[in-house]
């Protein structure tokens, strides 16, 4: 094996552990207080952008992190990472959906509602930030009914992605 090879190797191991690292540091500030000011930021940060979301957040980091320590140059996005990608967001509109109506009648406007869910993120509820900006989106253009529909064809479409079985063999 070549120099440049293994600085390369090292490299991917060095990232993947930082990853991993990382979110190991996520976890620690969002379950403890002891976390220093750093960690209370990057609690803030993550619980306002993903609300309840951001306990599933740090998952994707670690997956990515050991795909970079064991597989190395080899890592590849495939349509897994994606189906993860598109169930995460379903479940940060449901959980937006599920504190919708707090500001459904102040007919607030597509920011303010991010900001809004912002900050309810930070106390532990709803999707957080993210959620909301498809959340209140959705809603919008295609109504309650209409955004039930949406994200449960986005569940389903990410489990077929996932188990890349195809639902007319499961009918």
């Amino acid at each position: 094996m070549s120099g440049k090879r293994k600085e390369s190797d090292i490299n991917y191991e060095i990232a993947g552990v930082s990853l991993i690292l990382a979110s190991v540091y996520i976890y620690i500030s969002l379950f403890s207080s002891n976390s220093g000011i750093v960690g209370e930021k990057v609690r803030l940060f993550f619980l306002g952008t993903f609300g309840l979301g951001s306990y599933i957040v740090p998952i994707l980091i670690i997956i990515l992190g050991l795909a970079l320590v064991y597989r190395k140059n080899e890592i590849r996005i495939n349509i897994k990472f994606f189906s993860f990608c598109i169930f995460l967001l379903s479940t940060l509109i449901v959980l937006f959906l599920a504190n919708y109506t707090e500001i459904e009648n102040a007919d607030a406007k597509w920011l303010d509602a991010v900001r809004y869910y912002f900050s309810l993120g930070i106390l532990n509820a709803g999707g957080g930030a993210v959620g909301a900006l498809f959340g209140y989106a959705f809603v919008r253009l295609f109504g309650m009914i209409g955004t039930i529909a949406i994200v449960s064809s986005l569940y389903i479409i990410s489990i077929l992605m996932f188990t890349e079985v195809s639902s007319l063999r499961i009918l």
